[in-house]
């Protein structure tokens, strides 16, 4: 870590920078899509499991456990 920076930020930034080449996995290679329709897909399967991510391990309350449904018709992600 440089000095003058912050742990949050040193994170966030790495977290940008994986994500930066995830749609690499539906993008590129033998089994790469083309059609918009699936590129989108790709696309929102990376949000979806960023925010169950998110939900996971960000917003979680370790003096609070619950349990997250990960496919609740309530969420707009998974509709």
């Amino acid at each position: 870590m440089t000095t003058g920076s912050h742990q949050a930020t040193e994170a966030w930034r790495e977290l940008l920078d994986t994500l930066h080449g995830l749609d690499e996995s539906f993008m590129a290679g033998p089994k790469a899509v083309t059609d918009d329709r699936h590129i989108a897909d790709g696309y929102r399967m990376i949000a979806t499991t960023l925010g169950v991510a998110l939900d996971t391990y960000l917003f979680a309350d370790p003096t609070r456990p619950r349990w997250l449904e990960l496919n609740s018709p309530f969420r707009p992600d998974r509709r």
